[in-house]
């Protein structure tokens, strides 16, 4: 079983929110990868799964394409790890690695990258 990176699965999601691509586009690439994600890559499987879940709740119609969009904005903005003298969290809207947590804001797990 092959697994991508964690990353490549954040820069997709990052060119749809970008407007690089469409929903569909995106579909059409991540389901595919979500039947490859390899259970003993947790960073990567667990990623898959709440972005598939996310997937999952708009085309039920349980969520709007904004409340889509608005659901994986968390998977391409990073905590740093700074927290300022207010004690809000701050972050960036980058997709690196390097130890950084991304901030979930939609009561999913965090997960590493």
């Amino acid at each position: 079983m092959h697994s991508l990176p964690d990353t490549e699965i954040r820069e997709r999601i990052a060119q749809y929110l970008a407007g690089e691509m469409d929903i569909d586009g995106l579909r059409e690439w991540f389901y595919p990868v979500l039947w490859e994600a390899n259970p003993w890559e947790p960073a990567v499987f667990t990623l898959a799964s709440q972005v598939a879940v996310l997937l999952a709740e708009y085309e039920k119609g349980h969520r709007t394409i904004d409340e889509l969009r608005g659901g994986l904005v968390p998977f391409v903005t990073i905590y740093d790890g700074a927290v300022p003298a207010s004690g809000a969290r701050t972050g960036t809207s980058n997709v690196t690695a390097g130890g950084q947590w991304p901030v979930v804001g939609t009561g999913l797990a965090a997960v590493p990258s």
